[in-house]
């Protein structure tokens, strides 16, 4: 059902992705196109979630670790796929920060259904809901009545009903 809603949508805020019809399409567009950081090679430093901060890093702290022209080369070699997603990864609700801050530690799989869910209850919410209409009254009417019908024709007579 999920598929014909195509109920998942980019949750980046200057993407223009489509809709997409499944969790798992959605997730990997995220994936690769979004949750990506940059590791500095030269030192241990966390890792950067723009490359234009890690390439302010390497110009601020490692210039004399290679020439300027190899800086772009270098930048591109060092982005990665995020492994951990972060407390603030949920832009809908605070229950996955929450449950982050609990357990110290997030799960890219359980982010996915978390958003997942979320995604899948907007698409649920945003269906017309049906609203009775006239046929449909009526065909609960004779509905009604077929099944009284039905019980009427299941009465069993006694000899009291018989009469004298």
């Amino acid at each position: 059902m999920f598929r014909d809603l195509k109920s998942y949508v980019c949750t980046f805020v200057d993407c223009d992705a489509e809709l997409f019809s499944s969790q798992h399409e959605w997730f990997l567009h995220e994936n690769q196109k979004h949750r990506r950081e940059w590791t500095c090679h030269f030192c241990k430093h966390r890792p950067f979630r723009a490359s234009s901060a890690l390439k302010n890093h390497i110009l601020a702290k490692h210039s004399k670790n290679g020439p300027k022209d190899e800086l772009p080369d270098i930048v591109a070699n060092s982005e990665e796929p995020i492994n951990r997603p972060a407390a603030s990864d949920c832009p809908l609700c605070d229950d996955w920060e929450k449950s982050f801050a609990q357990s110290q530690h997030g799960d890219l799989s359980k982010l996915r259904k978390h958003l997942g869910r979320h995604m899948e209850q907007l698409a649920l919410f945003a269906l017309p809901r049906a609203e009775p209409d006239e046929d449909n009254e009526e065909e609960q009417e004779e509905e009604e009545l077929s099944e009284k019908s039905q019980d009427d024709s299941c009465y069993v007579s006694t000899d009291e009903d018989k009469g004298p």
